[in-house]
């Protein structure tokens, strides 16, 4: 073996040796991304501050990151550390007392750098306290003065705002961007739900124009009645 070939030879092995020991260490300890989220309750009984989010690649003994669970959807987000799509929520920040405060666990959507997180209520005996409704925050996905209306329900249902209408098809979302107002800057808005190829009017009243903020607004079955309910997370501006 010549000397030239001798030095190419080993300059390959010292090359492999160094990235095979790279990528090593990526997959012990991956890189880890900011992601911003909002956790919001479906119910005002369901919030609670003592909230905290997990990475399940970190080693037990880290220390969860709180996310506060708000009733209202406002601009305070908070940035986690993921190093992966995956989290998991519970009541404790010791890593490894997760089991004993699970709450829920949820896979974000690839690219997701922004995120609203919204616990809706398990049955009783479920593991899971509540399961989590993923909506995407940033601007080009969720744009100001924009109704964000998500039919939650296994019905076909339809909005209309000022006689204009949107057909929300069944775990469907459909984007209202500034809407029609009358005086007053309100919506007069009238919701119905398909049966038997029929429209049965379920809701009606006024839906103020978003403005530069933003409404999400849920369609879900009323587990106790089995009726169609809307309930409006309102953007509110940061209080002094």
């Amino acid at each position: 073996m010549n000397r030239r070939r001798f030095s190419f030879l080993m300059s390959l092995m010292i090359c492999c040796c160094a990235s095979h020991k790279l990528w090593g260490q990526d997959s012990v300890h991956p890189a880890a991304v900011e992601i911003r989220l909002r956790l919001l309750a479906f119910k005002p009984s369901m919030a609670s501050e003592e909230i905290y989010v997990h990475d399940p690649k970190l080693a037990p003994a880290s220390v969860g990151q709180r996310l506060p669970m708000r009733t209202y959807l406002n601009h305070e987000s908070t940035t986690i550390s993921l190093t992966s799509r995956s989290l998991v929520l519970s009541k404790s920040a010791n890593a490894s007392a997760i089991k004993q405060g699970f709450l829920a666990d949820v896979i974000l959507p690839q690219k997701c750098r922004s995120a609203v997180l919204i616990a809706l209520p398990n049955d009783a005996g479920e593991k899971r306290a509540y399961h989590l409704l993923v909506v995407p925050d940033m601007i080009q996905d969720f744009p100001a003065g924009t109704f964000h209306v998500i039919n939650l329900s296994r019905k076909q249902v339809r909005i209309d705002l000022e006689k204009k209408p949107w057909v929300i098809a069944p775990a469907k979302t459909v984007q209202i961007h500034n809407p029609p107002v009358r005086h007053g800057m309100q919506s007069g808005m009238k919701a119905y739900v398909q049966e038997n190829g029929e429209w049965r009017r379920i809701a009606s009243g006024l839906w103020p124009h978003p403005g530069r903020e933003r409404v999400i607004q849920l369609l879900f079955e009323d587990p106790h009645t089995k009726r169609l309910q809307i309930i409006a997370f309102d953007d509110v501006a940061p209080r002094d």
